[in-house]
């Protein structure tokens, strides 16, 4: 009985932790709503060059992922590199011309925004943003804002897949009972209403309080996941792909072709056992103290773009060398 009532007692913590919990991240955003609702933005007149009309009506893929905003890299310290705010924002619009000059194109562009967009791990208490951690959510959402008002010039319509991470989650364990609270889903929301508010209505954004997306391109399931919750994942691995499978399975009651994950670091793309395709997206960083000091492989700075056939096959994928936007 003493068992039974510590853990129902223990329950209710839980749960009114998490009501706590959401009606903060509420709040956050209602009052976040509120101060754009009180501002007055320019009308938009876009002289749009979409893209020919005879281009498919999706297929063209880009990933964010890994961004780390507020991170200070110096070549002193960390040779062949730097990055601060301004090459951070630099290497974004890099990717965002990239997309736009891709020899293969779409009517509507699937944008897969894999997080970890804020240096430091929030739910260790480790805030090593450059100039502290607000100041690197304003500038990711100021940045990620300017991305997307150039990208929407060039498409019908852009759709924001969103998925969890690790450096930007508010609590320890991918697996605890609120592991949505994550500030880089606030962020994203903020974006969105950042862009709404200007008059951007043909971007959409897709959330999810786990940690997988699953999005069909051309006939094809795509599973996009930041690759935290599994822990040892290489997409290179048969056998990790293969737990992936069982995940997207029990999940979405579906199996995937394509899978797409962020957090390595390291760009990689290759075959998998499902006639598809495993892409593990780069960082916008590139290497730093941490990984020179610790002998971690060299790392080039990339982003990902990938082109998904009518027939659901991905004819071709981009890893962008940002390492020349310094």
């Amino acid at each position: 009985l003493t068992l039974v009532r510590d853990e129902n007692n223990r329950l209710r913590k839980s749960m009114r932790q998490e009501v706590r919990q959401e009606n903060l991240y509420d709040s956050l955003i209602e009052a976040f709503k509120h101060k754009i609702d009180l501002m007055s933005f320019p009308p938009i007149s876009l002289e749009q060059n979409l893209v020919d009309y005879e281009a498919p009506e999706q297929g063209l893929c880009g990933i964010f992922s890994d961004i780390h905003s507020g991170d200070c890299v110096e070549s002193e310290v960390t040779p062949f590199n730097n990055y601060n705010y301004e090459i951070m924002e630099k290497r974004m619009l890099k990717v965002a011309e990239e997309i736009i000059w891709y020899p293969h194109q779409s009517k509507t562009l699937t944008m897969f925004h894999l997080l970890d967009d804020i240096k430091g791990l929030l739910h260790g208490g480790v805030y090593t943003s450059l100039d502290g951690v607000t100041t690197s959510m304003l500038k990711i959402v100021e940045s990620y804002a300017k991305v997307y008002e150039l990208l929407i010039q060039h498409y019908s319509g852009i759709n924001i897949y969103v998925t969890n991470s690790n450096h930007d989650r508010k609590t320890d364990k991918p697996t605890s009972t609120d592991k949505w609270d994550n500030f880089g889903i606030m962020l994203a929301k903020f974006l969105e209403m950042i862009l709404k508010a200007k008059g951007y209505n043909n971007i959409n954004f897709y959330y999810t309080k786990h940690d997988y997306q699953l999005v069909n391109i051309n006939g094809a399931n795509i599973l996009a996941l930041h690759g935290d919750s599994l822990r040892s994942f290489k997409p290179y691995s048969a056998s990790e792909i293969s737990k992936a499978q069982d995940i997207c399975l029990g999940m979405f009651n579906t199996t995937f072709k394509h899978s797409v994950n962020g957090h390595f670091h390291i760009g990689n793309v290759c075959a998998n056992q499902y006639g598809g395709v495993s892409i593990s997206n780069g960082t916008l960083v590139g290497n730093t103290e941490y990984g020179t000091s610790n002998g971690f492989r060299s790392i080039i700075p990339s982003q990902t773009i990938f082109f998904v056939k009518e027939d659901g096959n991905i004819e071709d994928t981009k890893l962008i060398n940002l390492s020349s936007i310094i």
